[in-house]
């Protein structure tokens, strides 16, 4: 739930792809039929909470899947320059748990912190879950 100016209801899906261990994250809102939309922007004022609960099911998913590669992308420009920004302010942190690459100009790249990409992809680092 995004409980911010107003209260919304929001939903984590990982589609599995026609590419063996390759999943595309998407968060939607759920609208009052049951359906879900994509492409809303909330603005609803709770965004690091938000972003904050997409990772936690980022290692719920890694957990059950750990060689999976899990691949998304804002539905805007703006939207992947905040998410660049988001993971240009974690990832750099010790510890950090993902690999993570961009798509720039239809390739894939190791992360970079100072160009906009088109897409991300987040790999499990090895042995995170293991004693």
């Amino acid at each position: 739930m995004s409980i911010g100016n107003t209260i919304i209801q929001k939903i984590v899906l990982y589609e599995h792809t026609d590419l063996d261990n390759m999943y595309n994250l998407t968060l939607s809102d759920v609208l009052f039929n049951r359906s879900t939309a994509a492409n809303v922007v909330s603005n609803n004022g709770d965004l690091p909470k938000v972003l904050a609960t997409v990772v936690q099911t980022l290692f719920l998913f890694f957990e059950k899947y750990p060689l999976a590669v899990v691949a998304f992308a804002g539905n805007t420009p703006s939207r992947n320059r905040l998410y660049r920004i988001v993971i240009n302010q974690n990832s750099d942190k010790q510890n950090f748990p993902f690999n993570i690459y961009g798509l720039y100009d239809g390739i894939v790249e190791p992360f970079k912190t100072d160009f906009d990409c088109d897409g991300f992809f987040i790999s499990l680092k090895p042995n995170i879950f293991t004693i």
